[in-house]
This record gives C-alpha cells, sequence and structure tokens, in this order.
C-alpha cells in the first residue's frame, strides 16, 4: 500500500489525525445538536467503533476538512452528534469496557496526547504528559490497560498504561512505524499495522510484548467478536484499498468488498462493516457499507 493509490490514502488518513490546527483549550462537554442534513453531506469519516453493548457507535469527523471531532451516534451511524471541538483534532475514541468512559486523541498544547472522558462529553482530563505524539488509544477487555501509539522512544510505537496514565510500558518492536493497536476479546494479543521500507503489514503480538507475528500487508485490522478473524483494508500501489478478512493465524485472506478503508465487525460478528469515499477533493466525503463475508452482497448503512 504505498505511492499515491491505497498508502497514500492510509497515510492521508492518520496524518490527518495527527496535524497541526490552531487551537483552544479542551472543555467538558455534553453532546450538541446532532448534524444538519448539510453537514452530513460534507462529511469524511475517517473511523468508527461500537459501545459494548452494541447500541451506540463512536466516529472520529472531519466536517469539510477543518479539523476533526469526536462524534457519539446510534449503532448505524445516524443522529451523530459532536462529543469534542474539531479545533483540537480529536480522534480515535474507545469504549472503556463498561461504556462509562471514552478515551481519544487530541492535540492541545501543541502536543498530541491521550485523554479520558466521559461518555456524555464531559469530564474531558489528559492522561499522557511530555512532548511525544500519542494517539490511538484502545481498552483492554478487562479494563485494567490502555494500548496506544506514541513517539516517546523515537518512531511510532506501541505502548500500554493503566487507564490513568500511569505505568507506561513498551510493547514490542516491530522494525517500523506502529499503528493502531486493538485488543483481541481475550485481552490475550493485540494487532496493529506497521509501515516500513514504504509498505504496510499486519501484526499481532501478545499482551506481554513477546512472540510478534507478521501476518501480510494490510492496513486498520479489526478482531471478530469471537477472536478467530481479523477484518483489515490493503491495496496495491496506485490503488485505493479493498476490504479483506482472514484467520488470525494470517491464512485464509479473502478480499471480501472494495474498495472501502477501516473495516470493523458489526456488533453481531456477521458482518463486517467499513467507509467508502466518494468524489475528488480531499477530504471526500464518506459513508458505511456493509458486507457479509461469504456474500458479494454490499449494502449501505443509514448513516447519512
Amino acid at each position: 500500500m504505498a505511492g499515491d493509490g491505497g498508502r497514500t490514502f492510509a497515510s492521508r488518513l492518520v496524518l490527518s489525525l495527527i496535524a497541526i490546527a490552531t487551537l483552544v483549550p479542551l472543555a467538558a462537554s455534553a453532546k450538541t445538536a446532532s448534524l444538519t442534513a448539510a453537514q452530513r453531506a460534507r462529511m469524511f469519516w475517517q473511523e468508527f467503533s461500537w459501545s459494548p453493548d452494541g447500541r451506540r457507535m463512536l466516529m472520529t469527523g472531519m466536517p469539510g476538512g477543518r479539523g476533526a471531532a469526536v462524534y457519539i451516534a446510534r449503532a448505524n451511524g445516524t443522529d451523530a452528534q459532536a462529543l469534542t471541538d474539531t479545533s483540537n483534532w480529536s480522534s480515535w475514541g474507545a469504549w472503556s469496557p463498561d461504556g462509562n468512559h471514552i478515551a481519544y486523541a487530541a492535540r492541545v498544547d501543541s502536543v498530541n496526547a491521550v485523554f479520558v472522558m466521559n461518555a456524555d462529553g464531559s469530564g474531558a482530563r489528559r492522561i499522557t504528559t511530555g512532548t511525544a505524539k500519542e494517539s490511538s488509544p484502545s481498552w483492554s477487555p478487562d479494563g485494567s490497560r490502555l494500548a496506544f501509539v506514541s513517539t516517546r522512544s523515537g518512531a511510532p510505537s506501541i505502548w500500554t498504561m493503566d487507564p490513568g496514565g500511569a505505568s507506561p510500558t513498551a510493547l514490542c518492536d516491530a522494525a517500523g512505524d506502529e499503528h493502531n493497536p486493538v485488543w483481541s476479546p481475550d485481552g490475550q494479543r493485540l494487532a496493529f499495522y506497521y509501515t516500513n521500507g514504504g509498505a504496510d503489514s499486519i501484526g499481532v503480538v501478545d499482551a506481554s510484548g513477546s512472540n510478534f507475528r507478521s501476518l501480510g500487508p494490510g492496513v486498520w485490522p479489526n478482531w471478530s467478536p469471537h477472536g478467530d478473524q481479523l477484518a483489515f483494508a490493503a491495496g496495491a500501489r496506485g490503488q485505493q484499498p479493498d476490504v479483506y478478512v482472514m484467520n488470525a493465524d494470517g491464512t485464509g485472506r479473502k478480499r471480501v468488498a472494495g474498495p472501502g478503508f477501516f473495516a470493523r465487525w458489526s456488533p453481531n460478528g456477521r458482518d463486517v462493516v467499513f467507509l467508502r469515499s466518494v468524489g475528488e477533493s480531499w477530504p471526500r466525503p464518506s459513508y458505511l457499507f456493509s458486507v457479509r463475508p461469504g456474500s458479494a452482497k454490499e449494502r449501505r448503512w443509514p448513516a447519512r
């Protein structure tokens, strides 16, 4: 996934999540009014996740390319309401296992940091310190640890810490820039992707940091509810990525839809839901689609 197609598409998303913007202080906030039809028509969604009970969704949105914010929506992506301010380039909302808190990344005081807030957007507090760029928090299934990406040791790499920010620990060395860690449902492994020599590959490592395995080309891996499969995006040079699934050991790699990016398994585990951009300008508006592995039929979710 290199060049001006799939690789550039993935790189633009990563860079936009940590872009420098005109800043205002973070403040506790309650949910705002739902997006209007005109706002929805221009929205570029970058990523999403479901609440533990499957009834709500967090989405990172870029309204017209003027910053990014974390939105909360119904499980199908409708009725999206902002929880954070776009001027802080907030992104990567992640639910705590009990659904009461949300970890996310934001840029404040010229630093990319990890924050935790209540599920209604109130009580935001910064939990990482220092000047490193830090992003992509992911809550362990038992709620005891947060995985995140940090440059505190140089290149972007995966670290873990407790939910209050204490006990930061480097996880592994994948011989490349590491991105987007996600815990397996049993909390025993993490999947992520790493970039080395212009190529993006998916890696899996034990929660202890040992037993790293490379599973082949791809970005944005996501575990199925039973932990036996991964959904992800991958694409050849000069092309936008497509959506794939494979077994958790890297076997059985299969294209299921495309073009598309940031694929996640639906809460029921039967469908793979993904984002697809339309138009020519950047950032292009994006929409939610789903596909059931084993069937080539795609359907658009009612996200507009």
